[in-house]
Formats: structure tokens, C-alpha cells, sequence
């Protein structure tokens, strides 16, 4: 919402699709996006020095922190684009930030200021997961801290229950009671805003979908009951699930019996529709008086565009090898005894009839006793990566094998207005966490013991926004690493610092112990010179190693080949993604010399020509 918001008051109108990487922009105003996440980013630096000088209270790692974060090439990349990574890194260390403001006011607690950073760590905390689900680390980072301060102020016995009792009643408003008043704030805002159809639409479920304009299902009209011949859709009914699916390409040699496949599929499409039979009809002509689905009924499901019925045999499932393959058998509707199903309701309704959208059901194989189940696990290519569709012997798991009717087309029967199956606010705002989940000082004097502690909070908040990523079931990429790269990059520069302070004096004590008091003065000075002469020498190597690789953060300059210019001078230099044109004055050369780019992997680029090779 904040970069549409930036982007609306930009002169952004919303119509670009932003459908994959590499899309042209044409003439979409998005240059205030762009600013406004890269505003973010650069506010990274300034916040990760004060969190290093308020755990440390050393300038010089401070300055380190900063200066490692800034010539950073990856975050300067990072920034550079409409990404969701940069708010929420700015939000994480606003959060961070925050709490050591918050803890360097204690001797003023109650007061102003000391209120202010309280309710500053708390909106931003509130901000940090609203953006993304990673924040949930920082809140348990802040969680942490404040337990710990907490403790500390009962471990005084100087101090009254009473003031601990304040102290508690203050952090739980400003760190628990706010942020949760902000963040449903967010999503009251967010779910009124965006009120319209997508593409991902088919994540959530039939009820949630009713409500977005522009689906099918917004303002439809449907029969409320589901009878035999009725044209269905049906959901799997756990958070994320998909469509029940069926296409005419067979499972391949070697994976069960070879059937058509059946599958989940996420977005809507007309192989996912079935018509509903009784067990012992073979044709789907449907003349009889209306019959409406029972909890209990024996039936079976053709699928209407291939017309072979949904079927489950003693054939191993393709991925999940405890469980039964499910597929498509027979044709024209006739199959034989393995396509009948039992249809149980989770809870029956008062006259156990089968509700469209409303009722959820499970589907159990007849002869076998198992329970039709989709979950997240996808099927390789030849399926198409779609999800994987079993038949499971545990009938009692709720978790996969729940299903609802969605879409029910029948016209005999009188339609009746899908709005009455509209979720409230806070069922919307249930599933679509639901949803989101299935895709974050102790005051001391002496030195050494704030090195202690401000190593300890910084490599804390590298360990929770780190080995979490370990137990996702999911791809991951570089970016969901940058918030523990910058704790580390604090973390590296406090004990660089520390090793930089401490290692010299050190070296005095063991080499000159048995000298004068003006000798090792006049070491100590010499000492403090190196001191600063290292701490130039790191700076300078960083600044250096932006310098080398600041091309792929700013654009880079690719080389002609030889057949158009003959040599590599600058004459024959072409920006990638300039408009300024090359600087030879005949245009038929320049022509010829534009045609001629070798835009091969061999080929260098002028700026990282020091470089042998891409390969790092």
C-alpha cells in the first residue's frame, strides 16, 4: 500500500500489470516509486549507526557499521527498485533503532522522550510485519530485550513492585496493545482498498472471493443446493487450497497406472468443472424429478470435458507414497465400481443437503475407505507443476481432505444471490493471514561488558532473521538475507572495533610491562596512531571495493568487438541503457558500430575488465 501510495501521488494510475521481470514501462510515471523505496533504503544507514552507537557507545564502530552498509552494493541494488525489501528492512531497524532509544532514556523513564521512543518502536514494529511476515523477527527480538529489561528492574529491590507493575503496563500498551490496534488498522485499510479481482484470486476461498469485485462469484447468483447433474467446482477447502482438475494427458510410464491425470489446479479454467451423478447412473443426461446431494449419498463425479469419472485404485500416488493415485476412468461417463464415493459432511447441516460454497465435505473412496486429499507438494513437468491430488487411507485428516462446492450450475433449480455467503471483516482478516503464513539492555558503564551486550542483542538479531529461513519449505533467494546481513554488518563492526581497541593495548602490556610510565605513554601514543591508521586502511579498502564493483550497482559500459572499431578505445564505448550515442561522427560508423555490440558472456565490460571471469 505504500508504494501504490507513492505511486499515486506521483502520477502513477495503477493500470501497469507489473507481470515479470524485464517488462518495459513504456511512459508509467514510476520514477516516485522508485525514490520512495530507495528513500528507505538509504534511511538504513543513518538508523544502523545510532543502534551500533547506543549498544556500544564507540563512534568508531559506529562509523564502521554505517560505512559497511552504505558502500554496500548489494543494498544499493536492493533499494534501487520497487521492491517490498527495502520498506521492510527500514522498518526492522526503524524497530531496532527504537528499542535502543527507548533503553538509553531508562534514568528518564515516564518521561516524554522516553514515551515517544516507546510508541515509535511500537508503530514500527506494527509496520515491519504488515509489510511482511518476516518482521515477525524483529517483534521477537524486542520481545526478548524486553523480558530481559523487565527482569532487570524487578531484580532491583531498591525499586517498588509498583514501579515494575508501571513498567510492565507502560511496554505492554506501547509494545503489544498498539502495534496489534495499528496492524489490524492496516488490514481494515487494506482489505477496503483492495476490494477487486486478480490472479490470485483462487487462493483463497469461495466465501473470501464472493466479496472482490470482478469475480465470478461478486454479486453472482447460483442454486443454494446442489443437485444431481448440477455443474460444480470444487475447492479444496484448506488455506491456499486449489481447484479439483482434470485435463486429457495421461500419467507417464512407470507412475501408477496410466489414466488421466487428476490434479489441483489454482486458477479457474473449465477442466476444473464436474458433474455431479448418482453411484449407479452411467449417463449424465439428467430427466428424473430433482434430487438434491445428502450427507452419506453414494455418487459419482464426472469430469465434463474429458467425460471419464474421478477414480482412486491400489496404485502407489505419484509423490506421496503411503497414499492411493487419483485419476480419470472410462469414458462417456461409464467407468466401473472404483469411481464411486461416499460424501460426508464436516458438520451437517438441519436437513443434510449438500450447500453450495457454504458446506464442507469429504469425498470417500467406496471400495477403499480413503479420503480425497490435495495438498502443497507439485507434480513434476508433465504435469505441468500442478498439485498433487491422492486418496488418502487417514480419513480423519480434516487438514487436506475437506472440499467445498464453488461454482453450481443447474437450471432447474431457482438461483439465490451469493452475497449471503460474504465473510465478516475478521474472518477476511483470519484467511488472509492464514494466507500469508502459506509464502521478525541493560545499561552498563564499563567497556567490555557494553561489548558484551551490544554483541549479543546484534548477533541475536542475525540468529532470528537467519536460521529461521533453514525450515522454510520454500525457494529462497538472496534478498530474504539482507536483514541478518545488516545485524551482521553491525555485529562485524563492533568486534572489529573491539579487536582494534583492544589488541594493541594488549601488545603494550606483554611487550613493555617492565618498561617506565613515560615509555609506554609514548607506546600508547604510537599505538593510538596505528590505531587510526588501521581503522583509514579498513575504510579505504571498503570505499576501494565499492569503486571496483559499483557497475553492477550503476550500470555498466559494454566493449565493441574489434570488427567494428578495431581497437578497445573509448571511442568505441556504448552505454547499456543510454540514449547518448556513440562518439564517432560518422553516423553509417555509428550505425554499423551499434550492430556490431557483442553482447556475448566472453565479452568484458570496460569498468570490470580487471575481472577475469563471472564466476565468483
Amino acid at each position: 500500500m505504500l508504494i501504490a501510495l507513492s505511486g499515486y501521488w506521483t502520477g502513477y494510475n495503477g493500470t501497469f500489470a507489473f507481470n515479470k521481470p524485464g517488462d518495459s514501462y513504456e511512459d508509467y510515471p514510476i520514477l516516485g516509486m522508485r525514490i520512495f523505496c530507495a528513500t528507505l533504503g538509504t534511511l538504513i544507514v543513518p538508523s544502523s549507526f545510532v543502534i551500533v552507537w547506543n549498544l556500544s557507545h564507540s563512534l568508531s564502530a559506529s562509523i564502521l557499521s554505517s560505512t559497511l552498509i552504505l558502500f554496500d552494493i548489494g543494498m544499493i541494488i536492493l533499494s534501487q527498485y520497487i521492491l517490498l525489501d527495502p520498506i521492510l528492512m527500514f522498518f526492522i531497524f526503524s524497530s531496532t533503532m527504537g528499542m535502543t532509544m527507548f533503553q538509553s532514556y531508562r534514568n528518564r523513564a515516564f518521561e516524554t522522550v522516553w514515551w515517544f521512543w516507546l510508541l515509535w518502536t511500537g508503530f514500527s514494529l506494527a509496520c515491519s510485519i504488515s509489510v511482511k511476515f518476516v518482521g515477525l523477527f524483529v517483534v521477537l527480538l524486542i520481545g526478548f530485550n524486553t523480558i530481559y529489561d523487565l527482569w532487570n528492574i524487578y531484580g532491583d529491590l531498591e525499586k517498588p513492585i509498583s514501579l515494575v507493575l508501571k513498567h510492565f503496563i507502560a511496554r505492554a500498551f506501547g509494545l503489544i496493545v498498539l502495534p496489534i490496534i495499528i496492524y489490524i488498522g492496516f488490514f481494515w485499510v487494506h482489505l477496503s482498498v483492495l476490494s477487486r479481482t486478480g490472479s490470485g484470486d483462487g487462493f483463497y476461498s469461495s466465501a473470501f472471493q464472493s466479496t472482490l469485485e470482478g469475480n465470478s462469484l461478486y454479486n453472482a447468483s447460483m442454486p443454494q443446493f446442489v443437485a444431481y447433474g448440477s455443474v460444480i467446482t470444487i475447492k479444496n477447502h484448506r488455506t491456499g487450497g486449489a481447484y479439483l482438475h482434470s485435463h486429457w494427458h495421461l500419467y507417464p510410464e512407470g507412475v501408477g497406472a496410466r489414466q488421466q491425470q487428476v490434479t489441483t489446479y489454482s486458477h479457474k479454467d473449465d477442466n476444473n468443472k464436474w458433474r455431479i451423478k448418482k453411484y449407479n447412473e452411467e449417463s449424465s443426461e439428467k430427466t428424473d424429478p430433482i434430487e438434491i446431494v445428502k450427507n452419506g449419498d453414494l455418487i459419482r463425479l464426472e469430469h465434463v470435458v474429458t467425460e471419464r469419472n474421478l477414480h482412486s485404485h491400489n496404485e502407489i500416488a505419484p509423490m506421496t507414497k503411503k497414499h492411493y493415485q487419483a485419476t480419470c476412468y472410462g469414458e462417456k461417463g461409464v467407468g466401473d465400481a472404483n469411481d464411486v464415493f461416499r460424501i460426508e459432511f464436516e458438520s451437517s447441516s438441519p436437513d443434510h443437503k449438500l450447500e453450495a460454497v457454504k458446506t464442507r465435505f469429504k469425498l470417500i473412496h467406496y471400495l477403499m475407505n480413503c479420503a480425497l486429499y490435495s495438498h502443497n507438494k507439485q507434480l513434476p513437468k508433465w504435469a505441468f507443476e500442478q498439485l498433487e491430488v491422492t486418496c488418502s487411507p487417514n480419513v480423519f485428516d480434516n487438514k487436506n481432505t475437506l472440499w467445498n462446492v464453488e461454482d453450481n450450475s443447474f437450471a432447474r433449480l431457482p438461483n439465490v444471490s451469493v452475497n449471503v455467503y460474504a465473510p465478516t471483516f475478521w474472518e477476511k482478516f483470519l484467511e488472509s493471514h492464514a494466507q500469508r503464513g502459506c509464502t521478525e539492555i541493560s545499561y552498563i558503564e564499563k567497556e567490555n561488558e557494553r561489548f558484551v551486550s551490544a554483541s549479543f542483542w546484534l548477533f541475536f538479531g542475525w540468529s532470528l532473521h537467519y536460521f529461521p529461513f533453514y525450515a522454510m519449505g520454500r525457494v529462497l533467494y538472496f534478498h530474504h538475507y539482507f536483514p541478518a546481513a545488516i545485524f551482521s554488518s553491525m555485529l562485524t563492526a563492533v568486534i572489529l572495533d573491539y579487536l582494534f581497541k583492544t589488541i594493541p593495548v594488549l601488545m603494550l602490556h606483554i611487550v613493555y610491562r617492565k618498561c617506565s610510565p613515560e615509555t609506554i605513554e609514548q607506546r600508547f601514543q604510537s599505538a593510538k596512531m596505528l590505531l587510526h591508521f588501521v581503522y583509514g586502511t579498513f575504510l579505504a579498502a571498503i570505499v576501494y571495493s565499492f569503486y571496483l564493483f559499483s557497475p553492477l550497482a550503476y550500470g555498466i559500459i559494454r566493449l565493441m568487438t574489434s570488427t567494428a572499431i578495431g581497437n578497445d578505445s573509448t571511442d568505441g564505448i556504448k552505454s547499456v541503457g543510454s540514449s547518448t550515442s556513440l562518439s564517432n561522427t560518422d553516423a553509417g560508423q555509428n550505425n554499423l558500430a551499434e550492430n556490431q555490440i557483442d553482447y556475448s558472456s566472453e565479452q568484458q565490460m570496460k569498468s570490470l575488465r580487471w575481472m577475469d571471469s563471472w564466476e565468483f
